[in-house]
C-alpha cells in the first residue's frame, strides 16, 4: 500500500498507558521476532521474548514514573512504539542525566516512510521531559540499517555492551547523543 505525501504526515504519537499493556506486549513480541527471528535460533529468542515482553513487566514499567512509552498510530491503526527508560548505562556516558532510548520499533509494513523519525523526535522529547541531557541506546553491531539511522541523528559509538538473548551473548554497540534540556 503506497501513501501519499499528505497521508505520511498524519500519524499521531502518544504516551501509553496502562490500559496498553496487553498491545505493547504483543507488539514487542511481535516486532523484535520479526526484525531479529531470522538471525538467532529459536530457543534463544523465546526465553528472550518471554522475559522482555511479558504482560505483567509491561503493566510494572507503565506504571513507573522512571518509563515512558510512546505509542504511533495512523488512520486509529498502532504502527510502532517506543520505550524511554531512566536506566543506568552499562558504561560511562557523559551527562548529568542520561536517559535510555530502550525500544523503537515501526511496523515492518509501514517502515521507511519517515514514521521512525518522527517517533524518534517524540523520544528526544520525552527524554527532555524526564529531565536528560544525553539520550543513549544499545543496538547490535550487526544491525547496520538501525545504526546508520541512529547515525543519520547525530548519535555517536561510545562503547560496547554485552546483550543477553537466551543463551546467546551477543554484543551491542552502545550510541549516545546530546539533548539538552527542556527549558
Amino acid at each position: 500500500m503506497r501513501l501519499s505525501n499528505q497521508q505520511k504526515m498524519k500519524i499521531h504519537i502518544h504516551q501509553a498507558t496502562v490500559d496498553d499493556a496487553h498491545l505493547l506486549t504483543e507488539m514487542g513480541t511481535r516486532m523484535f521476532a520479526e526484525s531479529f527471528g531470522a538471525f538467532n535460533r529459536p530457543e534463544d529468542m523465546q526465553v528472550y521474548l518471554e522475559k522482555s515482553f511479558n504482560q505483567a513487566a509491561i503493566r510494572a514499567a507503565l506504571l513507573s514514573d522512571r518509563v515512558i512509552y510512546l505509542l504511533v498510530t495512523l488512520s486509529k491503526q498502532v504502527i510502532g512504539y517506543a520505550k524511554v527508560s531512566q536506566n543506568t548505562s552499562p558504561i560511562p556516558i557523559q551527562g548529568n542525566n542520561p536517559i535510555e532510548l530502550d525500544r523503537i520499533y515501526i511496523d515492518l509494513a509501514f517502515s521507511r516512510r519517515g514514521y521512525g523519525s518522527q517517533l524518534l523526535a517524540a523520544c528526544v522529547d520525552a527524554a527532555r521531559q524526564m529531565g536528560g541531557d544525553m539520550l543513549w541506546l544499545g543496538v547490535w553491531e550487526r544491525n547496520e540499517q538501525a545504526i546508520r539511522f541512529y547515525k543519520r541523528w547525530g548519535f555517536e559509538i561510545v562503547g560496547e555492551m554485552e546483550f543477553v538473548l537466551g543463551a546467546d551473548i551477543q554484543n551491542d554497540f552502545v550510541m549516545a547523543k546530546g539533548i539538552g534540556r527542556s527549558s
